[in-house]
């Protein structure tokens, strides 16, 4: 640190006093990558000592990484396999990517502030931290790439369901019933496609909800799933989705939640058995919207009650008295929707065999519209964007899978890399832990404690640096 203050006092690059933060963290960032490149190279002198038998050094090669702190180019050895087959061991312990130059933690950085923000935004806001931040094109990249990734396991995970009827390894335990599982969709413009629209569908299970302040409530084991699919595409993925999290064997009820669109109503055939309930929202909205009543609540009430009749003929009464033109296109609709959704218009609780007291510890649907626009509108609908439709689908998985709170665990699993011995990981652990040293102060420490001990300023001390060519070390 005193260092770093002195080259601060004599710095020509600070203009006035008030970039004392800008010039404090430049200077440790820079140390930082000196740091990291000291570590990794010692790191692969260490592995060539715990190489597996028959590999063979044939040379080295420099990587440059794009770390946390900003660029680090390293020196590591190349080796032959007993195949002939080129390795790197270092780039193996560490999970690192052919051809990908972000570290596993930066990747990680990039995904969590990329679903957050625009890929510009989050080349603005590493700005400070890198010397040479990733361009906003590198980051879309990386995240869309990640979001392949998933994407791929999905496709593959269906793929075996359908042709060969195998289910994943990975089996739920969790007992849920009745499990609610809510569903809806956003719609976003696109750019380079023959429509201007498409819609993103998102669905979402839980156990139930509890209570996270005064009149504030969260879902309880939510398990969100995302993507521009087909809608049996769609409800297959997040059938097995939750099968990777619940033993859906034990549900012994459903609650479907949805707006009423075709896609939404498609998943009653997936998981059974289910009970649908239109959303309250979607359903006073329409009524709302057309009805020239100066109260639309006894409608909505009547509706609810499951007593569609005298709603119906309300709404004809309407259309009789309304003049031309005014209002009865929309009635015509309205009595439509209400047809299509007439299995749903009762609150579910009412129609399970229950007590009132059971029904009273039951919660209401209702919560896609905050779910819809803190998944993904937020990110989908900021200032006019447009999107590709790969590069929709793929950050919406990920968007999806940090709402699930399981992003950081999922990267994790895609690096590929060797076991290191317990002797290694512990000599790193040290290493780590002890401040570093530049080349040749180790030695000096050691070695030479003269030089920086109390007589550090006597003239033979003087004359010691000088035979031993260490005249830098203070």
């Amino acid at each position: 640190m005193i260092k770093v203050l002195q080259e601060l006092h004599t710095s020509k690059e600070m203009e006035g006093i008030e970039q004392w933060e800008e010039m404090i963290l430049g200077k440790h960032l820079e140390e930082a990558r000196q740091d990291a490149k000291r570590f990794l190279e010692w790191l692969d002198d260490q592995l060539r000592e715990h190489c597996p038998t028959g590999w063979k050094v044939v040379g080295y090669r420099e990587r440059t990484l794009v770390t946390l702190f900003g660029p680090v180019q390293i020196r590591r050895a190349l080796y032959h396999d007993p195949q002939g087959k080129s390795r790197f061991l270092l780039d193996h312990a560490l999970g690192w990517q052919p051809r990908v130059q972000a570290t596993p933690a930066l990747q990680l950085l990039l995904a969590q502030l990329g679903s957050e923000f625009s890929y510009r935004q989050v080349q603005r806001i590493l700005a400070p931290y890198c010397q040479t931040p990733p361009s906003h094109a590198t980051i879309q990249k990386r995240v869309t790439s990640l979001g392949e990734a998933l994407n791929r396991e999905e496709e593959e995970a269906r793929r075996q369901l359908e042709e060969n009827g195998a289910l994943p390894e990975r089996r739920g335990r969790k007992v849920a019933s009745p499990l609610f599982i809510e569903a809806d969709g956003v719609f976003i413009s696109l750019q380079r496609a023959q429509q201007r629209k498409a819609e993103i569908k998102l669905a979402y299970a839980y156990e139930g909800k509890e209570p996270i302040g005064k009149g504030r409530f969260a879902l309880r084991g939510k398990e969100a799933f995302a993507g521009l699919h087909q809608a049996s595409d769609f409800w297959s993925g997040f059938l097995l989705q939750l099968d990777g999290h619940y033993d859906l064997a034990q549900v012994k009820q459903y609650v479907l939640g949805a707006d009423g669109a075709h896609w939404t109503k498609e998943g009653m055939n997936y998981f059974t058995p289910a009970l649908f309930q239109l959303d309250r929202r979607h359903l006073y909205q329409a009524i709302a919207r057309a009805t020239p009543l100066p109260s639309w609540r006894p409608l909505f009430q009547q509706a609810t009650a499951g007593n569609l009749a005298a709603v119906l003929t309300t709404l004809t009464d309407l259309q009789a008295k309304a003049q031309e033109g005014q209002k009865e296109g929309r009635l015509e609709q309205l009595k439509g929707y209400l047809r299509d959704n007439a299995d749903g218009l009762v609150d579910y609780r009412l129609r399970l065999p229950l007590t009132p007291e059971e029904r009273r510890k039951l919660p209401g649907l209702g919560t896609v519209e905050g779910n819809i626009d803190k998944i993904l509108a937020r990110r989908f609908k900021r200032r006019g964007m447009s999107w590709s439709q790969d590069g929709a689908h793929r950050l919406a998985k990920i968007l999806a899978l940090r709402s699930n709170g399981e992003l950081a665990d999922w990267m994790g699993k895609q690096r590929v890399s060797t076991t290191l011995s317990l002797e290694v990981q512990q000599k790193a652990s040290e290493n780590l832990r002890r401040p570093w040293r530049r080349k040749g102060e180790e030695i000096v420490r050691y070695g030479l404690p003269a030089l920086y001990g109390p007589h550090a300023d006597r003239p033979w001390v003087g004359v010691l640096r000088t035979l031993t060519g260490l005249q830098g070390i203070n």
